[in-house]
Formats: C-alpha cells, structure tokens, sequence
C-alpha cells in the first residue's frame, strides 16, 4: 500500500494516528480498571470484616458502576480502532476486544468474591 495514497478523506498516517490514539485510550482505561480493582481489593483486605452493611453496599455498588464504565469504555475505545482500522477480516483485534471485556467482567466477580470470602473469614492474618 502506498503511505502517500488516501484513504477515504483521511490519509494513511492520520488513520494510523487515530488507530493508535484509541488503542492507548483503550489501555489507559483498562489501567484505571485496574486500580479500582486494587483499591477494591485493598479495602476488602483490610477493612471487610469490619464494614457495616450500608458501607458495603455502597462500597460495592460504586466499585460494580466504575468496574462497568470502565469496562465499557475500554470496549467502546477497541471497537473504534477496529472501526478505524477497516478491515472486517482482522480477527486478532476483534478477540482482543472480546477478551479484554470478559476477563474483565470476571474481575469484577472475583474482587466481589473476595469481599465477601474477607467478611465470613479472617483473611489478615
């Protein structure tokens, strides 16, 4: 392919720029995800036995709507670089996505797991 020729409006370099900036608005997100994550997993360590039951509730829906925003994002931020890319035929990043996602889904059920194994034992010891 030629880097000179465009395509559509947009020339080959501003694709790649726009590819690229959402796949690291993509990994910026998952990067926050991960902190909410820890923090959640950090306050469930220490603090979840000790917790009232409108404190954990609160807690854990603030962490369930961050964890699912967050989550969202980061597919919203993938599906616009595949968008970008214009290929319907790349598999890889489409499984990335899919990817991405789930296990983070799955995160959110282990962090929420874990609070509730942290109030029914002792797991500071």
């Amino acid at each position: 392919m030629d880097k000179t020729t465009t395509i559509g409006l947009v020339s080959w370099y501003e694709r790649t720029d726009l590819i690229m900036s959402a796949n690291i608005n993509g990994i910026t997100t998952m990067s926050i995800y991960v902190s909410v994550v820890a923090a959640y997993l950090v306050a469930a360590f220490v603090a979840g036995k000790r917790l009232s039951t409108p404190q954990l509730w609160i807690t854990s829906c603030l962490f369930i709507a961050f964890s699912l925003i967050l989550t969202y994002q980061t597919s919203v931020f993938f599906s616009v670089a595949i968008l970008y890319m214009n290929e319907e035929h790349v598999l890889i990043p489409q499984l990335m996505q899919i990817t991405v996602g789930v296990s983070q889904i799955v995160g959110v059920v282990a962090a929420l797991s874990f609070m509730r194994y942290s109030r029914t034992k002792d797991v500071s010891r």
